[in-house]
């Protein structure tokens, strides 16, 4: 037995970072060596892992295979069978990883896999008890067959996936990355395309590769499938049917028995889970590459405004993230609504029509984060800065003339701080805006002030004002669908 290989193979499988070929070798190992399996099940016992997957199925298959012949005392039949539990194990959590299935396997009631974190109207109860218990939101669940009665309700799973089930449905948590949809309709929000969701039907079991899907199974077990985004593909459970590949803005109905039909899809029937759109705000931490235009602009992710610059470490302040970060240089004589300002300030449009049917619905929150520093400088050093955010029914090439004519924004919110003198401190602000229906584009500001008037009106001036780190984000809250 080669120890140092077993301990690279235990240590990978351990860290969920085992491939199929080092799971057969390892499995391999156990099979060949007594020693080895006392160090596996040794090792699994310490970080409390044997009750991870106990799939029975796969028990009895690595169970099934050769074991050395030699004489056993009571004590080493109990710690063989340890081990060969442990090897079933090694394939379980690999199947589990790899999106296969374990049918078989038994539920353990002290784990928990999702947690309940939204609720409503709901009567959401555990099935085949009783009584039925009532479940609520902010539940830590574990495996079991639950019923939604009424309602709609949001699921997280702790292995990633969010999923939203309306009513009336049964659904079976099998681990942090499975479930069985026996009746009902619920989407999928996975996300993670390393780290795939297993959802089985009666028809078959939906795989997702990095993707937003909604699944309906009806009394008969026949399963429709509308993917919304990416990728997914479909495995029957009929040896006569193949794998189907299913592709963003496409369905497909299959029954227990194997028979196929492209549907269009329909995404209005489907329950939407809460969801964070990030990454919509461009160049958010002043890198390399970042262009910043003087005045006015009415193009979606650019920079525009006051003079600024991007620059490297300035004194004993240092980037927030990354090698570079803006530096405030200048104030213009006007706001954007022709008001008389002291601030130099710098902004980007967003186009929010990728998200207009949520934002009609009233569930959309535009989140902005930003981070602010200064030199330590005296008394008449400023130390006031702010951010913005301005939503308009319009387009940004309209909003853009509507601020030049002194028209307000639809809604707005800001956020203001007087930062410390510590340089090495970067102070957070965020602000927070529900967006009005309709709303068509979004105005992200940043801004640092004059707050300490000492300059003359024609070079307003700072001492060396940063900003950093910014992030905006797009809080999209769950809703149900129409019924059919």
């Amino acid at each position: 037995m080669n120890k140092e290989r077993l301990d690279e193979l235990i240590d990978a499988w351990r860290d969920n970072d085992l491939s199929d070929e080092h799971a057969e070798e390892l499995n391999s190992l156990l099979r060949e060596s007594e020693d080895a399996r006392r160090t596996f099940a040794a090792d699994a016992r310490m970080h409390g892992l044997l009750h991870c997957a106990v799939a029975q199925e796969a028990v009895e298959r690595v169970a099934a295979g050769p074991i050395p012949d030699q004489p056993r005392t009571p004590w080493t039949a109990i710690a063989i069978a340890l081990c060969w539990l442990a090897a079933g194990i090694v394939v379980a959590m690999v199947a589990w990883q790899r999106g296969g299935s374990v049918s078989s396997a038994k539920p353990d009631p002290s784990i928990r896999v999702a947690e309940l974190r939204y609720a409503e109207d709901a009567d959401f109860t555990t099935a085949r008890q009783s009584p039925d218990r009532a479940v609520v939101a902010g539940s830590r669940l574990g495996p079991g067959v639950y019923l939604l009665k009424q309602g709609f309700v949001e699921l997280n799973f702790y292995g990633g996936a969010t999923v939203a089930l309306q009513a009336p449905a049964e659904i079976e948590l099998r681990s942090q990355r499975e479930a069985r949809l026996l009746s009902g309709r619920l989407t999928v929000e996975a996300g993670d395309s390393e780290r795939s969701f297993l959802l089985h039907t009666p028809a078959g079991e939906v795989v997702d590769i990095g993707t937003r899907y909604g699944v309906y199974v009806d009394g008969a077990g026949v399963t429709e499938t509308h993917v919304f985004e990416g990728l997914v593909d479909v495995r029957p459970v009929s040896s006569n049917a193949s794998v189907q590949r299913i592709e963003a803005n496409s369905a497909m109905r299959i029954s227990p028995a194997g028979k196929q039909e492209s549907l269009l899809m329909d995404a209005t029937t489907f329950p939407q889970p809460s969801r964070q759109i990030g990454e919509v705000l461009r160049h958010s931490g002043f890198e390399s590459g970042t262009k910043l235009r003087i005045g006015a602009d009415s193009q979606t992710g650019v920079w525009f405004g006051d003079v600024c610059q991007i620059v490297r470490e300035h004194g004993k302040v240092r980037p927030y993230t990354g090698d570079r970060m803006l530096l405030f240089q200048s104030t213009g004589q006007d706001t954007q609504d022709g008001s008389e300002t002291r601030a130099s300030q710098l902004s980007q449009w967003i186009d929010l029509s990728p998200w207009r049917d949520a934002i009609a619905d009233g569930r959309v929150q535009a989140k902005l984060t930003a981070r602010f520093n200064r030199v330590a400088g005296d008394a008449e050093t400023d130390s006031q800065f702010s951010i913005q955010l301005e939503s308009f029914e319009v387009g940004s090439d309209e909003a853009q003339h509507l601020l030049k004519s002194g028209r307000l924004a639809r809604s707005r919110t800001g956020h203001q701080l007087l930062s410390d003198s510590e340089p090495a401190s970067w102070e957070k602000l965020e602000a927070v805006l529900t967006l009005p229906a309709n709303s068509r584009c979004i105005n992200v500001m940043i801004l640092a002030f004059e707050n300490v008037v000492n300059d003359d009106e024609v070079n307003e001036e700072f001492d060396g004002h940063f900003a950093d780190d910014l992030h905006f984000h797009l809080l999209i809250e769950p809703a149900s669908g129409e019924t059919k």
